[in-house]
């Protein structure tokens, strides 16, 4: 599968891509856009000096990637961006008017809903994402199969809130393999 990956923040879009890669699929990673329109993006590559928890745009233009958004099977869109187009809404409308399903992943979740109500086929927080992929229960080509949202992924981030309220409640420290995601508790 060729997966569209749309995050401003490297510390999650390196997992969420490693994960990618060890099942099988290929990926494009953009933080954002200069613009989407005539059926292209030009979208902004992310700034290898950046901060890791969010990308700025700085104006280079040697970073923008002319994208045919058809050759991709499904797009993972993060809310917030960086570059004139700015906001997951935007990416969830264009690239869902060419058949292009979306799934959600903002930080904590809370995002999630605008861009679901913009089309977006499921939402899920981007700190779940690696542990969905990894699991199995974020299974992209079972979603494209379906188009519809998946009760399991709902269950599967469910439980991964009871796990981070159970630790912050004992004052243990939650180890989930990728130091951007141990000790989250902002999730749960």
């Amino acid at each position: 599968m060729n997966v569209l990956l749309i995050e401003d923040s490297a510390a999650f879009a390196g997992p969420i891509q490693q994960e990618l890669a060890a099942r099988g699929h290929d990926f494009t990673w953009i933080v954002g856009a200069q613009r989407l329109e005539n059926g292209r993006i030009v979208g902004i590559r992310a700034n290898p000096s950046a901060d890791p928890m969010g990308d700025v745009w700085d104006g280079d233009t040697a970073r923008f990637i002319d994208i045919d958004p058809t050759k991709f099977d499904i797009a993972l869109c993060d809310g917030g961006l960086c570059g004139p187009v700015n906001d997951g809404v935007k990416f969830v409308v264009f690239l869902s008017a060419l058949n292009i399903p979306c799934i959600a992943i903002t930080g904590g979740g809370a995002g999630n809903r605008r861009l679901l109500d913009a089309g977006a086929i499921d939402g899920l927080p981007k700190e779940f994402v690696v542990l969905a992929l990894r699991s199995g229960e974020l299974n992209l080509r079972k979603i494209i199969s379906t188009h519809a949202s998946s009760l399991a992924l709902q269950e599967f981030c469910s439980g991964l809130r009871q796990q981070f309220l159970q630790s912050r409640n004992t004052g243990n420290k939650l180890s989930l393999g990728y130091p951007i995601l141990d000790g989250l508790d902002r999730c749960a």
